[in-house]
């Protein structure tokens, strides 16, 4: 056994040992963590069990990752540090102003998925249309002819009618607000009409072969009824006390199978070098079978944007040969990739990076994905590392306290935002890269503060308190 392989295995149990305590000992004000360390063992076990499929685990990798979880781990301790007096009230919800904007929001997800494959019909057309692509071998080709043209038109000016499609675009997009509104309506009996987004997302997973879209949805509306369950203390019917719940569960899971495995299918399939992030499995390690191989390969870490398996052009950011000069370009790269299309800065990072080997058949199997670490490292160095997994878990923490100490409503999407971006901070960092997922949350934020209020939540009494209100009280019944 390697001193990468036992260094993995090690830090597997680590995370699992970390998450048992974390459990244990708190698990709604530690929940983040949970789910974070959670997924790190998983992912690191899978990735130790697929044996010759991928180069054996380097040193190198496990210290880049273990660098980047203790960074999340201390961030997330010290905000916990901080004082933050619990809220003496209660949150109360409109439920039927809530029900309208559910719909409505479910409106604009749809006419976004539609438009998106209006956009792409051309490319399907090409490889001969749903079919060619679900069941006629051309999955993987479609999807990197998909990448190709994203990669041009968010790269592309925004004047003319650039702007305007990228603004009906962003405001279409404000639709996945609904997960949050759905996840309301779900503990509140409404379990059909709260799941709909996520169908919709669904679909849009199965025919773009995008599965991470469904699952960021997921998890966001997963996350987001935790919380809900926890600040909205009104009282609520079963979450599934009839037969028609059970049924929209039931199709629910079956939609979100069918979108998770869909996709696998049809990228799987094709000719060509394989899809290392194909197999159900092999996703969950995707990220560190690509930060693996590219520190083997590439000890300088740049081929992730040079690298010779790529199809997409060497677009860089300053001098490929060094790192750290991004400033944040990287990790906030829709933002500045806004900011280059209206030439406020003079160039942006690429939104997709280079593939790299993966395992020893140099060609067969490849991955873009680098975990959460390639980012911060190609912003500011190794220190930024550091830097970027402390000021994660800060933000993690402070968001996460603001809605179960403050019951603040406005946090609550930023606050499941937070838990989704650590939930696949195994895979990449696309929910903190992709502008729109932010800009998207303080809309929900802005939108449940305009559909509550906070009412004084009724504490206990002192004696003298009490005999005054038996007083009055006998005092309106003689009255009468």
């Amino acid at each position: 056994m390697s001193v990468g392989t036992l260094t993995g295995w090690i830090a597997s149990g680590g995370c699992a040992v970390g998450a048992l305590l974390m459990w244990r000992i708190g698990r709604d004000r530690y929940l983040p963590l949970v789910v974070f360390l959670a997924v790190w063992c998983l992912a690191l076990a899978l990735f130790l069990l697929a044996g010759e499929s991928v180069f054996p685990l380097e040193s190198r990798t496990v210290l880049l990752i273990g660098i980047g979880v203790s960074g999340v781990l201390l961030g997330f301790g010290v905000q916990q540090l901080a004082r933050l007096g619990a809220r003496n009230e209660s949150v109360i919800f409109d439920s039927d102003r809530i029900r309208t904007w559910h719909s409505l929001l479910c409106i604009a997800l749809t006419f976004f998925v539609v438009l998106q494959l209006y956009k792409v019909w051309p490319l399907l057309a090409e490889v001969g249309g749903l079919r060619g692509v679900l069941t006629g071998g051309e999955g993987l080709s479609f999807r990197r002819a998909y990448l190709m043209e994203r990669l041009d038109e968010v790269q592309g000016s925004l004047s003319g009618g650039g702007l305007v499609l990228a603004v009906i675009g962003y405001a279409l997009f404000l639709g996945l607000a609904s997960v949050f509104t759905g996840s309301y309506l779900t503990l509140n009996g409404s379990v059909f009409r709260g799941l709909f987004p996520l169908a919709v997302i669904a679909v849009y997973a199965v025919f773009m072969l995008e599965r991470a879209a469904f699952l960021y949805a997921a998890v966001l509306y997963l996350a987001s009824l935790f919380y809900f369950s926890r600040i909205d203390t009104a009282r609520r019917p079963p979450l599934a006390s009839s037969a028609r719940s059970w049924g929209s569960l039931l199709a629910l899971g079956v939609i979100a199978l069918v979108a998770i495995l869909q996709p696998i299918l049809s990228r799987r399939s094709g000719a060509g070098h394989g899809d290392v992030q194909a197999g159900p499995f092999a996703y969950i390690y995707s990220g560190i079978s690509g930060l693996n191989g590219l520190v083997r390969l590439d000890p300088s870490l740049a081929g992730a944007f040079t690298g010779a398996f790529s199809p997409f052009p060497p677009k860089v950011l300053g001098d490929p040969s060094v790192l750290g000069g991004g400033y944040g370009a990287w990790t906030f790269q829709g933002l500045f990739g806004i900011a280059s299309r209206f030439g406020l800065v003079s160039d942006s990072p690429p939104a997709s990076l280079n593939f790299v080997s993966t395992g020893p058949d140099l060609v067969g199997s490849t991955s873009n994905v680098y975990t959460f670490v390639i980012y911060p490292i190609y912003d500011y160095g190794f220190s930024g590392l550091i830097i970027g997994g402390i000021a994660l878990g800060v933000f993690v923490g402070a968001s996460h306290r603001m809605v179960l100490a403050r019951l603040s409503v406005f946090f609550l999407p930023l606050a499941a935002l937070g838990i989704a971006t650590l939930a696949m901070s195994f895979f990449s960092m696309t929910l903190v890269r992709d502008f729109r997922y932010a800009v998207m949350c303080v809309f929900a934020g802005l939108l449940l503060r305009a559909l509550s209020r906070y009412v004084d939540r009724p504490g206990p009494r002192s004696a003298v308190q009490e005999v005054a209100r038996m007083s009055e009280v006998r005092t309106k019944g003689s009255d009468s």
